[in-house]
């Protein structure tokens, strides 16, 4: 079969759709709003600074520097399908995946057996099947990964944020859940 002229233009035009557009696949569905609004209230409650996501993605220019109210969620931007947090000063994020070749959890272990145990602190479960433990800082730390493995980097102060409940992961489709949530 040869396909016409119209196929290929087709096949080219949705081809730089999603490559300049950056639609999410078809598979995922959008968080309903009410969950979208009701999470970025109890996040603003407790003092934390909620933004929108697109995936994993922050997609607004202004999101580390723009604080969001719930209002914003009640009509959020088109793209917004899932929440994230910001990390603001005095605090970071360290981000433990667990994908292919990466066992985040076991470095973890790892880490701890050579250094002692983490204090009790805030900490999510990933979309992916990771952690996010959360920590308070005495200074402002910022994104890296230093000496840690590559399965582990740190989310930090002002140009950090975090998926967080109730997001769905954009390539698995699990939601993420807090463990040790925020009181």
């Amino acid at each position: 079969l040869h396909a016409t002229k119209h196929t290929r233009e087709k096949r080219r035009v949705n081809s730089k759709s999603a490559l300049y557009n950056k639609k999410p696949p078809r598979y995922r569905r959008r968080m309903p709003l009410p969950t979208l609004r009701a999470a970025a209230q109890w996040y603003i409650a407790l003092g934390l600074t909620p933004i929108p996501l697109h995936g994993k993605d922050a997609w607004a220019k202004e999101w580390n520097t723009r604080t969001w109210s719930v209002a914003d969620f009640d009509h959020p931007p088109p793209w917004a399908d899932n929440i994230g947090l910001s990390i603001r000063n005095r605090m970071f994020v360290l981000d433990v995946d667990n994908k292919p070749g990466r066992n985040g959890p076991d470095d973890l272990r790892q880490l701890i057996a050579a250094n002692g145990p983490l204090p009790r602190t805030w900490t999510a479960r990933t979309g992916s099947g990771g952690y996010h433990l959360w920590f308070a800082a005495t200074s402002r730390v910022g994104n890296g990964r230093g000496k840690l493995p590559p399965s582990i980097d740190v989310r930090g102060s002002g140009a950090g944020q975090v998926a967080v409940w109730p997001s769905i992961h954009p390539s698995t489709g699990r939601a993420y859940q807090w463990l040790v949530a925020p009181d």
